[in-house]
């Protein structure tokens, strides 16, 4: 007796082996990408520089600046396309400041000293901003700076659209309050930070002073100088 061969059941039996056979592929795809998407990202977290610790913001994600248009203290121009190709430490304040200001720039001079020691002068520049264009004009800056170090740059905005433009961007803290009993008409005040611009035109940290509960603590060349180093050394690392 000749048996009977069901082709229907056959049929489904094969193609019950097919899925399964094509789930179990999908199932080793499925895993091969999983292991080497940990093994990639184990690689790219061992290859990323830790981040190192700063008095004050480090950013990951350095912030581009507008384009802006300032002006330095021998009258010319200064662009935002000015600051690419070297690092930049901006300080801000005005010529009127009793004691902030010229303390902070007594010490980015003490900086300037450690980083040229570096052969590093030609990579770094420092600018100090006005806050008060009205009062301060170029050549004043010229020659308030030039006490300091020669090589400083003093930067101020000849509008208020530049002037906000460029203040907004870094987050400046400046407070012009009106002066009813003087001829001087206002009064400036200001918060203290330094700015660092990376070789991109990008703001890569902010410094800050250390602070306790009672009041904020000048800078330190020292600190200043090794925060800047860890910074430019992240960037490099990067």
């Amino acid at each position: 007796m000749i048996p009977v061969i069901n082709f229907n059941v056959i049929k489904i039996v094969l193609i019950q082996r097919i899925h399964l056979i094509r789930r179990t592929q999908i199932l080793v795809a499925a895993l091969f990408i999983l292991c080497f998407s940990i093994v990639a990202i184990a690689i790219l977290q061992q290859s990323k520089p830790a981040m190192p610790f700063i008095n004050g913001y480090l950013l990951t994600e350095p912030i581009s600046l507008p384009k802006f248009v300032l002006q330095n203290h021998q009258e010319q121009p200064f662009y935002q396309t000015t600051l690419l190709g070297k690092w930049h430490l901006i300080s801000y304040g005005y010529l009127n400041c009793p004691d902030i200001c010229p303390t902070t720039l007594m010490t980015l001079s003490y900086v300037a000293d450690q980083v040229k020691k570096l052969d590093l002068n030609s990579e770094v520049k420092f600018i100090f901003y006005t806050v008060d264009p009205d009062r301060d004009q170029a050549k004043q800056l010229l020659s308030y700076l030039d006490y300091f170090n020669s090589d400083f740059i003093g930067l101020r905005a000849t509008n208020d659209k530049d002037k906000d433009l460029f203040e907004q961007s870094l987050a400046m803290k400046v407070d012009v309050s009106i002066r009813q009993d003087t001829d001087l008409s206002y009064a400036v005040s200001h918060d203290v930070a330094i700015f660092v611009i990376n070789p991109d035109g990008n703001l890569q940290a902010v410094l800050k002073p250390k602070s306790n509960a009672l009041r904020t603590q000048p800078f330190s060349s020292d600190i200043i100088f090794e925060d800047f180093l860890q910074v430019f050394h992240y960037y490099q690392s990067g």
